[in-house]
């Protein structure tokens, strides 16, 4: 069963979705390639350095351990920026609740998507009012977005709410905000015309 996420839309009113994944996979469909011996389909595995042992998939894992080699849960890790800065855990959207904000469609493009959902919901007494707020903003160039944390988590993801017309739905797609960075070159007019007036070479010098 899917946990369900709190928003409020209106005051006093709180709302609850789930997110229902979907891919590529689910609209086109895929191709794929089956390895067989005697008829028997192989699947790929990793070994040790050894040589001695095999590691199907969903066998490895990763752990935290301290300096004495001693395991340490995730909850006691802290985690810590370059330059040495304590970095907060963004706490989990199904125990916090969720909140909206408006962005443009300029900031939409300037995100790196990875995760698409459909927003599944039971009650659809005030999804109604959602999406007509949704398709308003949509309207006048604009998007819902909240803070998207599945666990609880040093990462920074937004999810965006897109309303859908054809079927009156709404995908919610999930991705970091990454701005472009510009290099301008600046010119010294000034710092030119000097250093090509001192290399300029004189007639008399020659002669």
């Amino acid at each position: 069963m899917r946990r369900k996420i709190k928003l409020n839309i209106l005051e006093n009113l709180d709302f609850y979705f789930t997110l229902k994944r979907f891919s590529k996979v689910d609209l086109y469909g895929e191709k794929s390639v089956e390895k067989r011996s005697d008829n028997a389909l192989l699947s790929n595995v990793s070994i040790t350095s050894d040589g001695t042992h095999i590691l199907p998939r969903g066998s490895t894992s990763s752990q935290f351990l301290g300096e004495d080699g001693k395991y340490i849960e995730k909850k006691d890790v802290e985690i810590f920026s370059e330059d040495g800065q304590n970095i907060e855990l963004t706490p989990s959207m199904f125990r916090t609740g969720v909140e909206l904000e408006e962005i443009t469609f300029s900031d939409y493009f300037r995100y790196n998507f990875w995760m698409s959902y459909y927003l599944d919901v039971e009650d659809f007494s005030n999804f109604d009012f959602l999406y007509s707020e949704c398709k308003r903003l949509f309207d006048n160039e604009k998007l819902y977005k909240f803070r998207y944390a599945y666990y609880d988590t040093p990462e920074n993801r937004d999810a965006i709410l897109i309303p859908i017309e054809e079927n009156t739905k709404i995908i919610v797609v999930v991705g970091r905000y990454t701005p472009e960075i510009y290099n301008s070159l600046e010119l010294n007019v000034q710092e030119i015309t000097e250093s090509e007036e001192k290399d300029e070479i004189k007639f008399e010098d020659v002669w």
